[in-house]
């Protein structure tokens, strides 16, 4: 009876058919397992809206006006929603500088940019761990 060159169990599978085999099988199994945890469910969290306050400083001109009550936010880059816009407060940038004659703090008020206090409500889901506002966005 003659090999046949590469074949080590017959003609039927040579060594390099095993091994592929084995890792196929392996990785179903391994499929297999990883989607039979996911239906366990993970800490359960109540329901409710969220308010948060956002402050957007250094604007240009009037561009902190372009932001209005009832507009609806969502982040440009994960398409995460972020809430609607209650109120809007927008006031001149200020900052506190030191005074390096007397060395205290003074306020300084800057003509050329604004800063604007923006306060959002989104829906939410709060745990004990984190809070999620809607599209996956923890706070």
């Amino acid at each position: 009876m003659e090999k046949s060159k590469g074949k080590i169990f017959g003609r039927i599978f040579n060594l390099f058919d095993i091994i592929l085999l084995v890792i196929i099988a392996a990785l179903a199994l391994l499929l297999i397992l990883s989607r039979g945890g996911k239906g366990e469910s993970g800490p359960v969290g109540t329901s409710g809206t969220i308010e948060y306050t956002v402050e957007f400083t250094n604007l240009v001109g009037d561009s902190a006006y372009s932001i209005q009550p009832g507009q609806h936010l969502t982040d440009k880059i994960k398409k995460y929603d972020i809430g609607t816009v209650v109120s809007v407060d927008v006031h001149p940038n200020r900052r506190q500088i030191l005074d390096y004659y007397d060395e205290t703090l003074r306020d300084a008020q800057s003509d050329f940019t604004n800063s604007a206090t923006v306060v959002i409500t989104a829906p939410c889901v709060e745990t004990d761990a984190s809070v999620t506002i809607g599209g996956g966005y923890v706070l």
